[in-house]
């Protein structure tokens, strides 16, 4: 049971730190970066491009086309 306790200890120690590391962001800045990286995504499906759509797209994407998945850009 020491070993346990021990443990615990130890990894509340280790989770209490690396949540002290991780920077403070302002929740409203936050919020406009994400609005802005939409409204540049739309832009490029309202404009029809492809080449700038495709940056957006993960190569681990999978899209539906009629039912037969679609993987990557």
């Amino acid at each position: 049971m020491k070993r346990r306790g021990f443990l615990l200890t130890v990894a509340t120690g280790v989770l209490s730190a690396c949540g002290s590391l991780a920077p403070q962001r302002d929740a409203a800045q936050v919020k406009e970066q994400v609005i802005a990286r939409e409204l540049t995504f739309a832009k490029t499906m309202a404009d029809r491009d492809h080449a700038a759509f495709s940056t957006f797209i993960s190569e681990e994407a999978v899209f539906l086309n009629g039912g037969k998945p679609l993987h990557g850009k």
